[in-house]
């Protein structure tokens, strides 16, 4: 199939003039929810009527365009089907480009028209969203953070543009409110799978002369704003051994941020000081305030807060030296996001299929991470998620001269509607085979993470058992079996979860345990947390070094007693638990072989219920023990069973212990696990 590049073109041109009034020069501008935002909002949505297709609004003003949607359905519910969705947004940054965002939109846009006229049927509904304000003129991925649940009423209630303007406000103009804002959040799972297509904004595409690229993963970012106070002295009058030069403490940062990234960092990784205010700011003053951000960004969430570590502490080291004083505020700390592989192989496959897509000598079109964040990265909290990127001319972004070579937008275009329809309706995800990729480059991540827990550790170090070949193995994960109650918690809540806990949910893993350790075809695993070592050292690089892997009883959080390691039973740790699903999931099922993954533990949107989904998508037969899990609320265990019902065979305790012929069942497995 491919999409009608005339009309896309046009399309493309007609919203490139919306918010160009010629006071910027050659850029435009549509901030969020200004008027020339709410123009191009207008034209998109003329579009959808114009060709069929539904259109909605939800309560933080995304606009929704539906293909083969129910009849009256809002947001996805348990009872209907999953959705695969794509999009990105329309406002832009001030003085910007016609492509950064809105491309995404226009490109699914055309997906959806195209599969109408060619009566594609789709045994799931799909949909291009317009996402609100990613740009940040009032905070940034407002739109997609509400859509997936990460914004409630009191946050949107705090957030203003820079003029002093209330979000609240605006969206009251429109018949919104943060409440409505809040409640337009889908359910976990409710997406099948979501894709977007974006620009790279960076130059390794167009240097390398290639037209697309599958995301890999969307980059951590650490940023922090930095107040240094030394003396405000006389230039002409004050020695140069004398001064204590505030700047000083930025200008040699900006000089050592080479070395910290190769000491900390990865070929990835970026660091950057992207504002500097100097006082009082003459040229006959020494400066006795400077005030500075620093941004770091990687792929890898231990090498970001690594980054971040040893910034700070190099401004101590320096300010200690010349007699400063230092203070800091940590302004963003978002973690990577994975793209999922099980998507990635869809688009990837979709791309062997497509003329001029893979470079000549290659056997798959470039996996690369993003350096920039998306409204993608919110999406792992309700579906699968993935990315595909075309080329920026010159690497350039947020700025007029912002372009990209019509034939590579079109072959992009094509790779999003082949993929997308291959997402809506082929089924599961997977086609065939255990491993998520088809092409060598694609396998790179999982043989890359199999040879460095086999191969590079010291054998001291690796006391797991050696990866089986048995095709008939099943794995019981025991899923954040920790001494600690879910975050955000009242004590009464905590009281609670901890008696279900202590009452309901430790007598049935345990038994599960008991069971699977009797069985050769059975393995138990384990995953935990684990954010400090025991001495108190953040174990990020840690983390990293040991590979991921770390032997039972090392230092880290605390397994619950009863539930706890025993031998040599493997164990990850993790201290992103998007991380852990992305990947170690694939490389448990994928290496060990695994037939039926049997899950128990904490039931959050990143713990067993995304583990769950991401086995289920693999193509694996996945059972989740209900009263062998735990949530923090009674309603949010049911919400949360509810959902895993549609990919996972849902049992209690002594359902699953009766299929293995056991009729002795836990005294206290009765009740709901929350």
């Amino acid at each position: 199939m491919e999409v009608n590049g005339a009309r896309l073109e046009g399309w493309i041109q007609e919203l490139a003039q919306i918010g160009r009034d010629g006071s910027l020069g050659t850029g435009l501008f549509r901030g969020a929810l200004s008027d020339a935002d709410i123009q191009g909002r207008k034209w998109f949505m003329q579009k959808l009527e114009e060709h069929g297709l539904q259109c909605f609004v939800d309560g933080a003003m995304n606009i929704h365009g539906r293909y083969n949607w129910p009849s009256g359905l809002e947001k996805p519910t348990p009872d209907q089907p999953a959705v695969v969705t794509t999009g990105s947004h329309l406002d832009t940054v001030l003085d910007g480009g016609h492509l950064d965002g809105a491309l995404g939109v226009l490109v699914g846009l055309e997906v959806l028209v195209r599969l109408k006229e060619l009566k594609v049927s789709t045994k799931f509904p799909l949909e291009v969203i317009d996402f609100t304000d990613e740009e940040g003129q009032f905070g940034g991925i407002f739109g997609s953070m509400c859509m997936t649940g990460k914004l409630k009423a009191p946050d949107i209630e705090n957030m203003v543009n820079p003029g002093g303007v209330k979000l609240t406000e605006v969206l009251e103009e429109h018949g919104r409110t943060a409440k409505s804002a809040e409640q337009c959040a889908y359910q976990q799972g409710s997406v099948h799978a979501y894709v977007e297509l974006h620009i790279e904004q960076g130059p390794v595409l167009d240097e390398a002369k290639e037209s697309v690229a599958v995301v890999t993963g969307i980059v951590g970012l650490w940023k922090a704003r930095f107040s240094v106070k030394g003396q405000a002295n006389h230039a002409g009058t004050t020695p140069m051994t004398r001064r204590r030069n505030a700047f000083l403490a930025c200008s040699l940062l900006q000089v050592s941020l080479g070395d910290i990234l190769k000491q900390n960092g990865s070929t990835d990784s970026v660091a950057t000081i992207g504002f500097v205010e100097v006082l009082p700011g003459s040229a006959n003053v020494v400066p006795g305030i400077c005030n500075f951000t620093v941004e770091c960004r990687d792929i890898d969430a231990a090498i970001v807060s690594g980054l971040g570590a040893a910034v700070v502490a190099k401004v101590e080291a320096i300010c200690q030296q010349h007699q400063l004083l230092s203070s800091y505020r940590i302004m963003s700390d978002i973690k990577p996001v994975a793209c999922d592989p099980t998507v990635m192989k869809v688009i990837s496959d979709a791309a062997d299929k497509l003329p001029g897509l893979v470079p000549s000598g290659a056997t798959c079109v470039r996996h690369m991470p993003s350096g920039a964040a998306h409204d993608a990265q919110n999406i792992p909290r309700i579906g699968p998620m993935g990315m595909i990127f075309v080329p920026s001319i010159n690497g350039i972004s947020h700025d007029p001269l912002e372009a990209t070579h019509f034939e590579d937008i079109k072959k992009g275009a094509n790779l999003l509607l082949n993929a997308l329809s291959s997402l809506a309706g082929a089924g599961p995800l997977v086609t065939s085979g255990t491993v998520p990729f088809s092409c060598e480059a694609k396998t790179s991540a999982t043989k890359r993470k199999a040879d460095q827990i086999s191969n590079t550790l010291p054998s001291d170090s690796l006391r797991s058992k050696e990866i089986v070949t048995d095709t008939d193995k099943r794995v019981l994960l025991c899923i954040d079996l920790q001494q600690f109650p879910p975050s955000s918690s009242t004590a009464e809540e905590v009281a609670k979860f901890q008696e279900v806990q202590d009452r309901v949910v430790v007598p049935n893993v345990k038994a599960l345990q008991l069971l699977a350790r009797e069985h050769p075809d059975f393995e138990v695993v384990h995953c935990r947390i684990q954010s400090m070592t025991t001495d108190g050292r953040d174990c990020g690089l840690l983390h990293k070094k040991l590979k991921i892997h770390l032997p039972p009883g090392s230092a880290g959080a605390h397994f619950l007693p009863g539930v706890e390691p025993v031998e040599d039973e493997l164990v990850f740790n993790k201290t992103a638990s998007n991380v852990f699903v992305s990947t170690n999931i694939n490389f448990v099922l994928s290496n060990m072989r695994v037939r039926e993954l049997v899950v128990v533990g904490l039931l959050t949107d990143e713990c067993v219920s995304s583990s769950a989904k991401s086995a289920a998508d693999l193509g694996y037969s996945v059972t989740v023990v209900s009263d062998a899990c735990a949530a923090a609320a009674p309603e949010l265990h049911h919400s949360a069973i509810q959902t895993l019902s549609r990919y996972a065979e849902v049992q209690t305790t002594a359902e699953f212990l009766a299929t293995w012929g056991r009729t002795e069942v836990p005294g206290h497995n009765h009740g709901c696990s929350c």
